[in-house]
């Protein structure tokens, strides 16, 4: 049957049609956050805590929860926010370190946050 070709194409379309963001969509950005000991190993099992502008706690979770050691995914609309970490037992985050870091996350963007914490 010569139809057949177009079947793949319009169903392509029609999947295009259903993900793509229509008006008043959220527009999400994206936020790796990494967290490291000064040998640069990753570690796992540190609290991270997503902070709006007035410091209130919107997100709260885990290093190493997602699958990959040290790393933490945060997916949410653009604004102004505040990654903080709680330190891990048997580290702490050196006054050189800043916590929290201040993000200013756009839509379809991606913001990188590396920690790095110190052994006691």
């Amino acid at each position: 049957m010569r139809f057949s070709g177009l079947v793949p194409l319009a169903l392509l379309v029609l999947l295009a049609a259903c993900v793509a963001p229509g008006p008043g969509a959220p527009e999400f950005g994206r936020i790796d956050v990494h967290v490291r000991d000064q040998a640069g190993t990753p570690l796992n099992g540190v609290v991270v805590q997503l902070r709006g502008s007035g410091g209130n706690v919107i997100e709260e979770g885990t290093t190493g929860s997602v699958g990959t050691p040290g790393y933490y995914l945060i997916l949410r609309s653009g604004g102004e926010y505040r990654v903080q970490v709680v330190a891990l037992a048997g580290y702490t985050v050196p006054a050189s370190q800043t916590n929290p870091i201040p993000v200013s996350l756009q839509r379809d963007a991606t913001v990188t946050v590396n920690f790095t914490l110190a052994a006691n």
